[in-house]
């Protein structure tokens, strides 16, 4: 006997367990997402346009290094071929919104006909989809499991399963104890009457021939 409780909401996608890595890059009271090109200020989202938040990016990335005209254009526009200005216009912008460091320097600063420096000291963390969304995924796993008859302690050990080996993500099926217990009881049934059944043959078989 078999228990088809095979579903779409209950299964866990590997690409989930393994999650997705990029940076936040932390610099005086700023903070860059690598990822989505968001720039906030103790908190408060500063708004760029994707071409300007990419240009910060690069330059924060080789934080107090010169970088050259060439290679911010070759960066940013790789194959396409713009104006210098619009280079110069948003590292104007940028700059302008970033201000100066604590020790009154520039945080982009200018070195005329060699490139840009980023002067402020840039602290690396690195963020995973999986943790960042855990909480939302906790809860839809809880409530697919509801549905399915699985218990909450189940659904996480198929969380465990999937994250010691994700090849178990989509094959594994688990029971509630109460499907468990309904199972057993049917076959200790079964097995009871089988039982009486073999036992009245023997004492008719032992009457026949006396």
């Amino acid at each position: 006997m078999s228990l088809d409780l095979e579903s779409n909401q209950d299964q866990i996608n590997v690409s989930e367990v393994n999650g997705h890595i990029w940076l936040i890059y932390e610099f005086e009271d700023f903070r860059l997402d690598q990822e989505h090109l968001m720039l906030y200020r103790n908190d408060e989202e500063i708004p760029l346009t994707p071409k300007q938040a990419e240009t910060l990016l690069v330059l924060v990335e080789r934080s107090h290094e010169i970088v050259s005209k060439d290679v911010l254009m070759a960066t940013l526009w790789r194959n396409s071929v713009v104006e210098d200005s619009n280079l110069i216009q948003n590292i104007h912008f940028v700059r302008k919104v970033l201000g100066k460091t604590v020790r009154d320097r520039p945080l982009i600063e200018t070195f005329r006909r060699r490139g840009y420096r980023f002067n402020a000291d840039v602290k690396r963390i690195e963020k995973n989809s999986y943790a960042y969304a855990g909480s939302n995924r906790e809860a839809k796993a809880i409530t697919s499991g509801s549905a399915a008859g699985v218990s909450v302690r189940n659904v996480s050990s198929v969380k465990r399963m999937a994250l010691a080996d994700p090849a178990h993500a989509h094959s594994e099926v688990f029971v509630s104890p109460g499907k468990r217990k309904s199972f057993v009881f049917r076959r200790m049934a079964v097995a009871g009457l089988t039982g009486i059944v073999v036992i009245a043959v023997l004492l008719g078989y032992c009457g026949f021939v006396d």
